[in-house]
């Protein structure tokens, strides 16, 4: 899929997951839009999956160029099954979901922690 994201005459920016993490697939979008005429400079982040395209008014039509783009995409992976997260027991996630539980138990730990330290600093500046 490509999510153009903001377009101006002569720049156009597109959100692309298909190549997010995926050298291979940003060089192939890369080639294309080097081969493309009126492209005059183009910027792809892997990291980000952002694609910025610099092209001139005139001489290139940026539907055209989505158009091209979607072809060459790659089909979405079937072997990728989505997997729900279930708690490990019946009871575990009924009434706290499980980032709520993690939050709670971090916080418990900065709180032993802090007053821990303050009761050294105490018992220090008595001594």
């Amino acid at each position: 899929m490509i999510h153009p994201v903001h377009h101006v005459p002569g720049r156009l920016r597109l959100r692309m997951p298909a190549i997010k993490h995926n050298d291979h697939h940003a060089d192939a979008v890369g080639r294309l839009l080097g081969q493309t005429d009126g492209v005059l400079r183009h910027a792809i982040s892997p990291r980000t999956g952002s694609v910025v395209v610099h092209y001139a008014p005139g001489s290139c039509d940026p539907q055209r160029l989505i158009e091209r783009l979607r072809e060459l995409a790659p089909p979405p992976a079937a072997d990728k099954a989505m997997v729900a997260w279930q708690p490990a027991s019946p009871a575990a996630g009924k009434s706290d979901s499980l980032l709520q539980r993690v939050g709670h138990s971090v916080a418990t730990s900065l709180a032993e922690k802090l007053i821990e330290r303050s009761a050294m600093a105490l018992v220090a500046a008595l001594l």
